[in-house]
């Protein structure tokens, strides 16, 4: 495997290679086209599904918050000089224009202040592409948050938490919120027997105003088994929290709910909660759960 036996890669951008290359930093290629090569190889092993090649030097890379960054790097290698060509960045897909923007206009500039010429440049530049994609994605949210509180003062989160009924004749109930550092978590529970059925509970909720203006307003996981044939149909959306919703169905699966679709909303109170947020949220479907019976309290 190249990660192992054909290239090294360390923190202060030195690569030794099977072959000893030069050393010396001269105006020659430190890196040529064939390290590129199995540079290439080795950041589609370590990020293995979020890398894809198009030509032999341009790959697209999927950072978080739907941000897809395409790298072009340069065909003779990497030169050991300061105006030596480095890779075109650019954001080919964001959930808006504005956030493309604002990722390319962060990203660039830092790229060319910080990368260490004539070494390998695509696993520093995904770190701080990533980097970057949070900082952009958390502050756009944190403006949008601050444009809705005049929402959210309108519509209290008790309003939003009502047991809701609609023509289907599903209840949907409400479990108890959760706030820390002004984020607030607040979980349904409804028992479904179809996918239809949970569309309806996740379209009803949507359509309340103070969940609609949440960060997440449906983080969600279903299990039931299919009345006529007893086929188990299982299922998560996370809703742009990255991971939740997986972490929700798991959490069903070993509690042995079925016949129930759970929904998580979250509230984002401008502070970032880190590992935190998947804790709460795992926390309010547990109770809620508990709290209509579905499961026993321990």
């Amino acid at each position: 495997m190249l990660w192992s036996s054909q290239a090294h890669i360390y923190e202060r951008g030195d690569i030794i290679n099977k072959n000893s290359r030069a050393t010396s930093h001269d105006k020659t290629s430190v890196m040529d086209a064939s390290d590129v090569e199995d540079e290439i190889e080795i950041i589609c092993g370590a990020y293995e599904g979020s890398v894809t090649v198009t030509t032999p030097f341009e790959l697209l890379i999927c950072l978080p918050h739907k941000f897809v960054l395409r790298v072009v790097l340069p065909t003779h290698g990497y030169p050991y000089n300061d105006n030596c060509p480095l890779p075109t960045i650019t954001v080919v897909e964001a959930r808006n224009a504005v956030l493309s923007s604002l990722l390319e206009r962060s990203l660039v500039p830092r790229f060319e202040r910080e990368v260490v010429r004539g070494a390998p440049m695509l696993m520093p530049l995904i770190q701080m592409a990533m980097e970057e994609a949070d900082i952009v994605a958390e502050d756009a949210e944190l403006e949008r948050q601050t444009k809705l509180n005049a929402v959210l003062r309108e519509e209290s989160l008790l309003e939003a938490a009502a047991e809701v009924r609609f023509a289907s004749g599903i209840d949907i109930l409400a479990g108890e919120p959760i706030v820390d550092r002004k984020s607030k978590f607040l979980a349904h529970v409804a028992k479904v027997s179809s996918i239809a059925q949970v569309e309806d509970v996740v379209r009803e909720l949507r359509s309340h105003r103070a969940i609609a203006c949440a960060a997440h307003p449906a983080i969600y996981a279903y299990r039931f088994a299919d009345p006529q044939t007893g086929v188990l149909h299982q299922d998560a959306d996370d809703d742009g929290e990255t991971g939740a919703s997986k972490k929700m169905l798991f959490l069903m699966d070993q509690l042995n709910v079925r016949g129930y679709v759970v929904v998580v909303t979250r509230w984002f109170g401008g502070i970032l909660l880190g590992p935190d947020r998947f804790k709460h949220i795992m926390s309010v479907v547990k109770a809620t759960l508990q709290q209509y019976q579905v499961i026993t309290s321990e």
